[in-house]
């Protein structure tokens, strides 16, 4: 099996080819940052080079990477072709994509938050998450919220301004810490997720403030759990996102993490903030999510090969 994509970020490729045993092909060797973590993965840094890969079974992952293999995929050189749709790109060229997908009978994976954006029939999955144990720290004495906007912060695409004016709100009623993870390490960004007991991923459905050109303007973007959200949820750390719970039955359970919307965002935020309860029970049910599905390597590789 060989995993193929245009950065290492990406789905955090690094650790899903470690977890199917693949060799690695990274277009864009700028955003590596994963390597050094996935200390097993059979990386090949290729360029373009597409030719060195092999022709056994593939798992392509975003569009970049597509349109970089499509020649030789039309050419039928692969035992079998896995795509999975998880960036901004393919949402761009969703059309394209699709038809692509189709034309050249591609088994079709997608993270459940593009599912508008998917034309036909899919799998859902969620990334594979590793993380740095040596990290982590102890749950902080007192109530902390943390969000993380991402690199592309002033953009506001994950609702950050929003749910700073929210979260601010709140914070004149009742007394608990918040951060914003922004402009620090990943390595910061773990440590702090791990010492939170509550992490807000996005507050994008339904919220008329968000620019939606960015995801292409022909089909509006309702955000949901990305990256940063299992990340928190493998940590301990009770999740709450905006979006629609996503259908992931007959494959798996969906993620057990508080879906709220812009307009419910607030009451949902401040029950989770007065109901330690509610939080526990849910952080269990996240643990057993976690280690069935987005930890579960073995999960993986009957999933993708």
């Amino acid at each position: 099996m060989n995993v193929f994509a245009e950065y290492s970020a990406f789905f955090a490729v690094p650790f899903l080819a470690e977890a199917l045993d693949a060799s690695l092909y990274v277009i864009n060797t700028g955003y590596n940052n994963w390597f050094e973590s996935a200390t097993n993965v059979k990386g090949i840094y290729c360029g373009d080079h597409t030719e060195k890969i092999n022709n056994d079974s593939i798992t392509i992952v975003g569009y970049g990477a597509l349109t970089k293999i499509k020649e030789r995929i039309q050419k039928h050189q692969f035992e079998r072709v896995n795509f999975i749709a998880s960036d901004t790109f393919f949402c761009k060229n969703y059309k394209w994509c699709n038809m692509f997908i189709k034309e050249n009978n591609i088994h079709f994976y997608a993270m459940p938050d593009l599912e508008k954006f998917c034309l036909i029939g899919y799998k859902p999955i969620y990334q594979y998450v590793i993380l740095n144990t040596k990290l982590t720290f102890p749950k902080s004495s007192k109530l902390l919220v943390t969000h993380s906007p991402g690199r592309k912060y002033k953009s506001n695409l994950k609702g950050s301004n929003e749910i700073k004016k929210i979260v601010f709100d709140l914070q004149k009623k009742y007394d608990f810490d918040f951060k914003l993870l922004s402009g620090v390490s990943m390595d910061d960004v773990i440590r702090e997720k791990s010492k939170s007991h509550i992490f807000i991923d996005q507050l994008v459905y339904k919220n008329t403030n968000i620019d939606q050109s960015y995801w292409g303007g022909k089909i509006k973007y309702d955000g949901g759990l990305g990256k940063s959200g299992l990340e928190a949820m493998a940590l301990d750390t009770c999740v709450i996102t905006s979006g629609i719970v996503p259908d992931t039955k007959p494959y798996f359970d969906s993620p057990p993490i508080t879906w709220t919307s812009y307009q419910t965002f607030y009451e949902d935020l401040e029950e989770l903030i007065l109901n330690e309860g509610r939080r526990n029970n849910q952080i269990q049910s996240q643990n057993e999510w976690v280690k069935n599905v987005i930890t579960n390597k073995q999960f993986y590789k009957e999933y993708l090969m």
